[in-house]
């Protein structure tokens, strides 16, 4: 089933008038809503603040003020709740009325009905549709009847630290005997062994945890936990996606595994924002049957009607969109000087703290330095204590505006807020819902504002507000059968308990092959008993193998960012062998970032790459080979870089195959011989793939212009991917009704379009709104075009999945491609440029491509990949 996204609405509905419907099937239309004129700005002296509706009037009014323009709004109408009862002890019945509830709302009831019948159950619902509730009964419930012991896992230590108190409060309330307890890393030694003494019913931690600290140690200190572990409860599900997903894939079916030895057997409640699919996301995470997964994802509770404003910064002397934070600065200042408690969602820390200061500037030039006093920045590094602090500020009323990552975008809970901005399309729809849900408070209405950037995505969200608001959300995709991923999980699930035959279950069909190069590499030992056969973790005498595994990355080779020496002439290891890391980079991307000339950022500072070392001398003492370093030094450089790759391709047999609607079915179109210009293999093929690639020069970038190639002096290593991709095939029909087709029919005088130029453009117009089809960043896929791949014998596209192994975007977008390339189609299409620019058809990192690429030949390349008339 394709979960849709809230629906949008022609009228307004003011708080709570319009009674909650079963959404329909069919898709609502979006109107545009006539703004009114006449409203005036708040200035406090009358003790009220203009409604909601005057002030979207009064900012449709003054654009000039603000800067940009509201290029459209629309209005979601509110909805009435739809409440049920639930049977529940007298104690707990008491501790919800405590909480101000009455009755609970029928999708939490649906929720709590089918874990009582031993179900795992998904919920996947908006932000602030009270998915806490259902988890806390049953854990409160479990733990009266039968003692039981409830894991709750969240992403962050901020989110455990907020839940494990709201948990601890709501047990207490239904019984004192009943207690909560986080364990995070945060904790002392003494205070964890604190925490395992007190032996709580609700124990809360993060992935990294349950790895590092719970699982090598359950026999001995975790006994009393998992034999009596009923319920799992895994919050923010749909934050557990790509890399880190997998990982944390595999620690649940160590997990749960785990718990099998001790008899446990427990149940999943898994808490999702609004996902495409959330049954298939639970079960690859957990690896439970699909059976036994109840989803509920229509969400019942009360809401006020939110109005959505798509606001476009001043254009550039090019036309291009200029950068979004200023915008929101003085939009998210208009709000709060008309009384609207506002948070600023952004993407980057530096921007959350600049902005914020920059929003109290504008509050203090417009006559209002009490409010400037009043606007914060939050983010991850902050320290718990200032987190708190703000969290409470939120939730007082005190603080009046915020500047946030996306830290409190994930379930902190704060308490909801007149308006939302969102600097910057966050790349998903899921996620704008996410950070939109933080609007509003009970039925009231509210704001939500989405200021665009120069993004393709931003752009087709400024141009389409009516597909933003109605369409499918997207899918959540990890893979931990990864092999990469798995193998390295394999010696921490031999050292917890020995690996059989059977274990297939938790790890899949090819453990055999994985657990006998382990073997033979002497990380586990094999046995033959008389009914089975095992293998074990073979001591090294350091840290259980689990430490050694990183959940939020893929092993492989990295390179280290290193700064300079003051006092050394030229970049070595000084003598105290204390290096100034600025960080560390897979070695593939760290070359492609960090090569000989390029200037790199680190905390808002440019460095320049003056040498990379690939074969440093190791400390004093030390063991084995230490890790190539890329020596900087701070710069006042004013220009950037973009590198320049040579990659090889190699293609494995393909896993899948299927046609394109302008395409033949592949099953006619091939003959099984070797590929050549008249034989058409099929459309797209999803395969494993190799590839190679060298950094061989580089471009510089200024004032919007590109100098370049210079080559790079140093011979850098070829680095070798193997992952998954899908192979686009375009065949002679194709081609033939692209050079039939004349697209500038209003000027038969224009040159034809360049088919090369156009493959190259829909490449990179594909890799610009993948994030919109499935969860990912733009960085995670990676593409080629080539003009004829011998492999296919025609032109081709590849895209991949830029993760050793690969995370399960590739088979994502596969199932996916028509609508990726009809979104691409769009994109390109409503783009005002001229010729191509970051909006459509730009690579953000490839300058050598963006010289040569043909705008109007990758809108007719697109249509014809879609026109089904083409394949019959």
């Amino acid at each position: 089933m394709t979960k849709e996204s809230p629906r949008s609405e022609s009228n307004v509905s003011r708080a709570g008038s319009k009674s909650r419907s079963k959404p329909s099937t069919d898709a609502a239309v979006s109107q545009h809503v006539e703004l009114k004129t006449g409203t005036r700005a708040f200035d406090g002296s009358a003790g009220e603040r203009p409604s909601i509706h005057d002030t979207v009037d009064w900012l449709a009014e003054n654009e000039a003020t603000v800067g940009g323009t509201l290029v459209n709004h629309r209005v979601m109408t509110g909805r009435s709740a739809q409440t049920t009862d639930v049977p529940l002890r007298p104690e707990l019945s008491e501790a919800i009325r405590k909480k101000g509830i009455d009755q609970v709302y029928d999708h939490q009831a649906e929720a709590i009905r089918h874990a009582r019948l031993r179900k795992h159950v998904t919920l996947a619902t908006p932000t602030g549709s009270g998915k806490s509730l259902p988890y806390s009964i049953l854990a409160a419930e479990r733990a009266l009847v039968d003692d039981a012991r409830t894991l709750y896992i969240a992403p962050t230590r901020a989110l455990i630290n907020n839940q494990a108190d709201d948990l601890y409060d709501f047990l207490q309330n239904v019984d004192s005997s009943l207690d909560a307890g986080r364990y995070t890393g945060g904790l002392s030694r003494h205070q964890k062994r604190r925490v395992r003494e007190r032996q709580p019913h609700v124990l809360a931690t993060t992935p990294d945890m349950i790895n590092y600290s719970i699982l090598p140690f359950a026999h001995k200190l975790w006994g009393w936990f998992l034999s009596n572990l009923d319920l799992i409860v895994i919050d923010e599900q749909h934050q557990y996606r790509g890399v880190f997903g997998s990982h944390v894939g595999v620690v649940l079916r160590r997990l749960r595994r785990l718990a099998k030895t001790f008899d446990a057997d427990p149940t999943i409640v898994a808490c999702s924002a609004t996902i495409d699919n959330p049954r298939q996301h639970t079960v690859q995470l957990t690896g439970v049957d699909p059976a036994d997964v109840h989803v509920v994802d229509q969400d019942t509770s009360a809401g006020g009607s939110t109005h959505w404003l798509f606001w476009q910064p001043p254009r550039g002397q090019q036309g291009q969109a200029r950068s979004t934070h200023r915008t929101t600065a003085r939009l998210a200042a208009a709000l709060v000087e008309r009384g609207l408690q506002t948070i600023v969602f952004t993407r980057s820390r530096q921007a959350a703290e600049q902005y914020a200061q920059a929003t109290a500037r504008r509050l203090q030039r417009d006559g209002y330095p009490s409010l400037a006093a009043d606007v914060a920045a939050y983010q991850a590094a902050l320290s718990n204590e200032r987190r708190e602090e703000l969290e409470a500020g939120l939730h007082s009323g005190d603080i009046r505006v915020v500047w946030s990552t996306n830290a409190l975008e994930v379930g902190v809970n704060i308490g909801n807020l007149d308006a939302v901005l969102v600097d910057g399309y966050p790349g998903t729809r899921m996620e704008l819902f996410q950070q939109a849900g933080r609007a509003g408070r009970g039925t009231d209405p509210s704001i939500v504002g989405l200021v665009g950037g120069a993004d393709p995505l931003d752009q087709y969200a400024l141009d389409h507000p009516d597909d933003l608001l109605d369409g499918s959300v997207e899918s959540v995709e990890c893979n931990p059968q990864n092999p990469r991923v798995l193998t390295e999980h394999l010696p921490a699930a031999a050292a917890e308990a020995p690996l059989s035959t059977d274990d297939n279950t938790w790890f899949g069909d090819d453990l055999p092959k994985y657990v006998s190069a382990l073997t033979d590499a002497g990380v586990l030992d094999r046995s033959l008993t008389s009914t089975d056969l095992t293998w074990t973790y073979v001591p090294d005498g350091g840290p259980p193998p689990s430490q050694h595994v990183s959940l939020r990355s893929i092993n492989s080779r990295s390179l280290r960012i290193v700064v300079t020496p003051d006092d050394q002439s030229s970049p070595d290891i000084p003598a105290s062998n204390e290096l100034d890391v600025l960080g560390e980079l897979p070695l593939a991307s760290g070359l492609r970032d960090a090569h000989p000339g390029a200037i790199y950022f680190h905390q808002g500072q440019r460095y320049r790459v003056i040498d990379v070392d690939l074969d440093p001398e190791t400390s004093p003492g030390a063991s084995g080979s230490a890790s190539p370093i890329a020596w900087v030094e701070s710069t006042n450089a004013t220009y950037t870089t973009s590198a320049v790759t040579d990659r090889t391709l190699t293609l494995q047999d393909a896993d899948e195959s299927r046609g394109l609607p302008g395409t033949a079915d592949p099953e006619v179109a091939t003959d099984g011989g070797d590929a050549s210009a008249d034989t058409a293999p099929p459309a797209v093929q999803l395969t494993e793939l190799t590839v190679s690639e060298t950094v061989v020069s580089y471009y510089t970038h200024q004032s919007g212009s590109s100098n370049g190639p210079v080559p790079i002096e140093t011979d850098l290593p070829e680095t070798e991917l193997a992952s998954d991709g899908l192979v686009i095939s375009i065949p002679p029909t194709i081609r033939d009704a692209f050079t039939e087709e004349h697209p500038n029919a209003d000027d038969p005088d224009a040159p034809s379009p360049s088919f090369e130029g156009s493959l190259y453009a829909l490449t990179n117009a594909l890799l610009g709104v993948l994030p919109a089809t499935v969860l990912c960043d733009r960085s995670d896929m990676r593409g080629l075009a080539i003009s004829r791949f011998d492999t296919t014998g025609h032109p081709t596209i590849v895209l991949y999945d830029d993760h050793p192994g690969g995370v399960g975007l590739a088979r994502s977008i596969f199932q996916h491609l028509e609508d990726a390339l009809e979104f691409a189609q769009t994109r390109v299409a409503d783009c005002e440029c001229d010729e191509g620019c970051p909006a459509c058809i730009h690579h953000p990192h490839d300058a050598l491509s963006n010289q040569t690429l043909d705008k109007v030949g990758a809108r007719l390349l697109a249509e014809l990949l879609l026109d089904d008339t083409q394949a019959a």
